[in-house]
């Protein structure tokens, strides 16, 4: 039985590397009648997300958050999240509650903020030459 949630996502990332992010966040689930606030840490690299958190609330609840992002054109610092491999996890009575969790994510930069990078490249020639 699917039931009705929302998720709000903040947080900060920092650079580790030339494609990778460690990020560190928070996340307030509204399930039900039951609001949960999760600590965030995890990762990105590449277009890839991986996100953990753990609550106060409850001894041995988790969350995971595993998906992909992408930036959303024409909209700088704005991403698209797909969360598709995420669940809530009581690991102690070992109950999983899978997530889908679809959304964009609007970003506020803190440092230097990189030009767009958008060139046109003309591969017709290669593609011709490819199928005939």
């Amino acid at each position: 039985q699917a039931v009705p949630a929302t998720f709000d996502l903040s947080g900060e990332a920092g650079k580790i590397g030339p494609r990778g992010w460690k990020i560190i966040g928070t996340a307030t689930a509204e399930i039900g009648d039951r609001e949960v606030t999760f600590d965030l840490q995890g990762h990105a690299r590449g277009n890839h997300v991986s996100l953990k958190g753990t609550t106060s609330e409850f001894d041995n609840v988790v969350i995971h958050l595993n998906g992909y992002f992408a930036p959303v054109a024409d909209d700088a610092g704005s991403f698209a999240l797909a969360f598709h491999r995420s669940a809530i996890v009581n690991e102690q009575a070992q109950i999983r509650i899978p997530l889908i969790l679809v959304g964009q994510v609007d970003t506020t930069p803190i440092g230097d903020a990189l030009p767009p990078v958008v060139e046109s490249v003309d591969v017709s020639a290669e593609l011709t030459a490819l199928f005939n």
